[in-house]
């Protein structure tokens, strides 16, 4: 290679340098790093590719954008939370969709003036066309202004009892909707409002404990009448979700809603993206921590509002480093083959060869398997590459580098272990984040926080 060759190259080398160095510099990225990197793990036995999924029928297509997860009524309905702020009900079969509320709609100050129940009235009507129609475009000239007027409603639970459905909203807390009142709703807190205060440990707590709440969940109702609500980061709201995913920090919470002093208080920190939660027999906490590839499990009891500053709790508070789990949290589920979303709890004689077991559904909404797992790949990386490729590359580019692949996990609830898998690898359902299986129709729903529908498939 000749002198001007090599004093090309230098100067294309200099220039590179100079273009990913600025990027960095400002860049919202604070890479975290993670020192023990599990290989991926490899899909044979009960995680061998099939083809269950690759039937499955898309259901209200560009209607239902973004179905991130689903609660079941009394009489078998379906209710799913759309990115364009509004919470749909549908029969058992995922057909007859009908609209039952409105986020930004019921949040405007047009509808507060009119005293309206559901955000669908009149004064709702604008908004809800702009959303609609931002949604259908799929972040093309989105922003999280806009996502944060319509509202995003993630986790969902029914209860019968009280004949209420909860809804759990990423940017505005949490609403009851009254199913025997048309479902009028309200709004029991409002998390732009509501700063959680550390549930034990008092000023010895860690100042994660208190920060004010970004990125709201899903939900899970306690036998004691409280809620347990995941917040996945103090510092990206929903909208920028993937920078999140690409810091991969301990950034995520537990907390536990009290309806009845509308306190707000931080149960667990230091997780890495807390994602679905359940609770299993009425002891145990069930909790995906996504970018761990994993799900924790925690006795209700270690939690209680009343363990004191001696206890597990408030010792757990005092650290919000990620570093390490607290004692009295476990490990269900490890390493598992890729970025596991909501939590379902299957009937008791479900799918997956439990003999009877109950078992949890599990939507992964990204892959994370052999041979090749891009978001591995970037764990491995010491923080500064990290940034260097993310500044090169583009949080959007680096998404579409990943495989379009559907895939859904069900666990053995009691023991963690991973019973049976349900694959689409032509990618035509691809990122699912929740799968919900009818107890009386059989169909096995599937949910996505991206695809213009939502599916069904009679799956094992």
């Amino acid at each position: 290679m000749g002198g001007q060759s090599l004093l090309l190259l230098a100067i294309a080398v200099a220039a590179l340098g100079y273009m990913v160095g600025k990027r960095i510099s400002k860049s919202p990225l604070e890479p975290f790093p993670w020192s023990q990197v599990p290989s991926p793990p490899s899909l044979h036995g009960a995680l061998a590719p099939n083809e269950v999924l690759i039937n499955a029928e898309l259901l209200h297509v560009n209607e239902t954008v973004g179905p991130e997860a689903f609660a079941l009524g009394a009489d078998g309905s379906i209710y799913t939370g759309l990115a364009d702020g509004r919470v749909v009900m549908l029969n058992d079969r995922g057909e007859d969709l009908r609209t039952v509320f409105f986020v930004g709609g019921f949040l405007s100050s047009q509808c507060r003036e009119a005293g309206a129940k559901t955000g669908l009235e009149e004064c709702g009507k604008e908004l809800r066309a702009e959303c609609s129609a931002a949604a259908r475009a799929r972040n093309r000239g989105a922003s999280e202004d806009t996502e944060r007027r319509c509202g995003r409603p993630l986790g969902l639970q029914f209860v019968a009892s009280n004949a209420t459905l909860y809804v759990l909203d990423a940017y505005h807390g949490l609403f009851a909707l009254d199913v025997s009142a048309r479902h009028a709703a309200r709004q029991l807190f409002d998390a732009a409002s509501t700063v959680p205060e550390p549930a034990a440990g008092g000023a010895r707590a860690h100042r994660d404990t208190r920060r004010p709440v970004r990125f709201l969940n899903d939900l899970a109702l306690a036998p004691d009448g409280t809620f347990l609500i995941t917040d996945s980061s103090w510092k990206h709201a929903r909208f920028n979700n993937r920078l999140e995913i690409l810091d991969a920090a301990p950034r995520g919470r537990l907390l536990r809603f009290d309806p009845a002093d509308g306190s707000l208080k931080t149960l667990l920190c230091g997780l890495h993206f807390a994602n679905g939660v359940v609770i299993r027999n009425g002891t145990t906490a069930l909790i995906a921590e996504s970018l761990r590839f994993r799900v924790l499990e925690v006795p209700l009891a270690a939690l209680s509002a009343d363990a004191g500053d001696a206890s597990a709790t408030a010792a757990a508070l005092t650290r919000c480093s990620g570093a390490a789990l607290p004692p009295h949290v476990r490990v269900l589920a490890a390493n598992l083959p890729g970025f596991a979303d909501n939590l379902e709890e299957s009937a008791p004689g479900g799918g997956g060869g439990g003999g009877g077991a109950a078992t949890l559904l599990i939507g992964v909404g990204t892959r994370a398997a052999k041979p090749f797992s891009l978001l591995h790949y970037m764990f491995w990386l010491p923080p500064a590459a990290r940034s260097a490729v993310v500044a090169l590359l583009g949080p959007v580019l680096m998404e579409r580098l990943i495989p379009r692949y559907g895939l859904v996990l069900e666990l053995n609830a009691q023991t963690g272990e991973v019973q049976a898998s349900y694959h689409d690898p032509t990618g035509r359902v691809p990122f699912v984040s929740t799968a919900l299986r009818h107890p009386t129709t059989g169909y096995l729903f599937l949910g996505s926080s991206q695809n213009p529908f939502l599916a069904r498939v009679r799956a094992p």
